[in-house]
């Protein structure tokens, strides 16, 4: 009977610590993923990694972080916000003022020829760069998102170059 019972309460503590070393790994988990329900998540991978990262908001109240790589000032804009909290996706995005208007067909042979990064021209002939990112439900690992990031870097880089700026 003691036996039983001893067993019986080793197998409760087991399953109760089990239980907590999930929930505690869950959470280690989430404090590396960067979400853009948390805006903050990105501004630390952002500095993480060197870069400039000012969290700041846009003419709407939606968070903005502020940042620049190789002498270009970039921002990632926030989508799907509720009341400019819990946002689910985000949006790189860098401008270039061209002293020219950005030719169509040079925007298109950017789209066709580079996989990474949607160019256009503004009203007033401006280049513009961007790349959307979900990050909903959970985001991505912090690791992922730096890879991106070098992505991103070497897109505006590339674009930079292929617009003549």
């Amino acid at each position: 009977m003691f036996r039983a019972h001893s067993l019986s309460s080793f197998g409760m503590c087991f399953r109760y610590l089990s239980t907590l070393l999930l929930a505690a790994s869950s959470l280690a988990v989430q404090a590396q993923s960067v979400t853009a329900s948390n805006p903050r998540s990105l501004v630390d991978a952002l500095q993480s990694a060197g870069y400039r990262g000012e969290l700041d908001a846009d003419s709407s109240g939606d968070p903005l972080v502020r940042s620049a790589s190789e002498g270009t000032n970039w921002a990632i804009y926030f989508y799907g916000c509720e009341n400019n909290r819990n946002c689910s996706s985000v949006q790189f995005h860098a401008g270039f003022e061209v002293s020219d208007k950005l030719p169509l067909a040079t925007a298109n042979e950017w789209n066709r020829s580079w996989r990474f990064g949607s160019a256009y021209s503004d009203v007033n002939g401006n280049a513009h760069l961007q790349w959307d990112l979900n990050l909903d439900e959970g985001g991505i690992s912090r690791a992922l998102f730096l890879d991106t990031l070098e992505l991103w870097n070497l897109a505006v880089g590339r674009f930079r170059d292929h617009i003549g700026r």
